[in-house]
């Protein structure tokens, strides 16, 4: 949306506008993709390709494909990362793992996604909350948003009375004039935030949003490819799925049919009943042109080309031959890491460090608190083709070569949020029960538990 003027008035007026065009069209794909994530009332997407009666024969049947194929392909933060700052900015940064999880899927289910940092003074700590709906805000020739404005949460009755919803919206500073924070609803009227009358953005030439996009933006900043495919082949798969039960369904009973009747009086047919024809008359029955086994492979293959599209490899149940060694899977897997790496490097470091400088903005004007800019991060890799064996030989290997420390291995397994304490209790326990409250243990795998790294 391009703003010739950053007054609030214009802003507010324009913002408008938009927001009621893009409640109108805009927004559908969006919505179809979250209605097909959730697997809620997704039913409504095919039922108007069924004419007639067809659908009074079978129940509508819809599946759960793009949630599961979605998070398949979100490996970035299935574990927590390893964050390298200062400890309070751990301490005070509340759900922010789980948010990230969820964020990574709705970037790739959506293309542009905000990720929202505020302060809770309660609990003394940032929140972060996903914006899904937004507008973003230009001014002529730039390509780079100055602003946003987005709806407020709504729930319940409130979401469906539109009169009731309110639009939240925040600009930058810039040419030493103050940026803005306020609220607006359908009737123009304004409102400014709780303890800021004034309505400048208190956190001067930036706003406290962190955009994520899955793929660098070219032509639509706040479009971009998002996993629309999948979302599609889910429905092409209920379309199919439908059809299949109505094939069964015809199939079983057959499409009965009389031919030689003058008469317009329905013939009533049961188990029940006794079915008299005229002399002339004949009656038979039709069933499917298409065997049952080409829609099931044609329901496949629209699936398995869907996953294709997002380098996902796909292994139906009744599909023959031996199970692939773990060395096989990860030669197959070889695409899927690669894109697994470009989305660490290009989408997903810069963005955790760009969400960082958010939030220590956040906490430096809301809390008081000033962080340094001394920040890392370690994305967890997930190995899921290591057999025992060769998960124990890799934490031999780290343990010999001072790569890793036993701490380490009890934070894979327990979480990252493991107690400390708890991981020392555990450690000397296995200590005693290996030798009695000696260090040297007689068991191998206490041993090497209990024993010190390197010797």
């Amino acid at each position: 949306m391009l703003i010739p003027d950053k007054s609030i008035e214009v802003i507010q007026k324009a913002a408008m506008d938009s927001i009621m065009q893009s409640e109108m069209d805009a927004y559908e794909d969006r919505e179809m993709a979250l209605d097909y994530w959730e697997h809620t009332a997704t039913d409504q997407y095919i039922k108007n390709y069924f004419r007639g009666d067809s659908l009074s024969q079978v129940p509508i049947f819809t599946s759960g494909l793009t949630r599961r194929v979605v998070s398949a392909a979100c490996q970035v933060y299935r574990k927590m990362p390893n964050y390298s700052t200062d400890p309070r900015y751990i301490d005070m940064s509340g759900d922010l793992w789980r948010q990230m999880r969820l964020l990574e899927q709705m970037t790739f289910l959506l293309g542009t996604v905000g990720l929202l940092t505020s302060f809770d003074e309660e609990k003394q700590k940032l929140e972060h909350s996903l914006l899904l709906f937004y507008e973003p805000l230009f001014m002529p020739g730039e390509n780079k948003p100055f602003g946003v404005v987005y709806q407020t949460e709504t729930q319940g009755v409130t979401a469906a009375d539109s009169l009731n919803h309110r639009y939240v919206v925040w600009t930058e500073g810039s040419d030493n004039k103050p940026g803005l924070h306020f609220s607006f609803d359908r009737n123009g009227n304004i409102y400014a935030p709780h303890n800021n009358s004034s309505m400048e953005n208190p956190y001067g030439d930036m706003i406290p949003i962190t955009w994520a996009h899955r793929y660098q933006p070219l032509r639509d900043w706040g479009g971009g490819t998002g996993a629309m495919d999948i979302v599609l082949a889910n429905q092409q798969l209920d379309l199919a799925l439908t059809e299949l039960s109505l094939a069964l369904r015809f199939g079983a009973i057959g499409i009965r049919f009389v031919t030689g009747v003058d008469s317009d009086e329905l013939i009533s047919v049961g188990p029940d009943k006794i079915l008299v024809l005229p002399e002339a008359a004949n009656m038979g029955s039709l069933g499917p042109n298409v065997s049952l086994t080409e829609l099931i492979e044609a329901s496949k293959w629209m699936v398995t080309q869907a996953m294709h599209n997002n380098n996902i490899r796909l292994r139906w149940n009744d599909e023959k031959g031996n199970s692939p060694s773990g060395e096989s899977l990860r030669v197959q897997e070889v695409s899927t890491q690669e894109d697994k790496e470009a989305s660490k490097e290009m989408v997903w470091r810069p963005f955790e460090h760009d969400r960082f400088e958010t939030d220590r903005r956040v906490l430096e004007v809301k809390a008081g608190i000033s962080l340094p800019d001394d920040f890392s991060v370690d994305f967890v890799d997930t190995d899921v083709y290591l057999s025992p064996t060769e998960r124990r030989e890799e934490w031999m290997f780290k343990w010999e070569n001072g790569l890793a420390t036993k701490k380490d291995w009890f934070k894979e397994t327990y979480g990252n949020d493991y107690p400390d304490e708890k991981i020392e209790e555990k450690m000397q326990e296995a200590a005693e029960e290996a030798g009695g409250g000696e260090p040297e243990e007689t068991n191998p795998l206490l041993q090497e538990l209990a024993a010190p790294v390197g010797g």
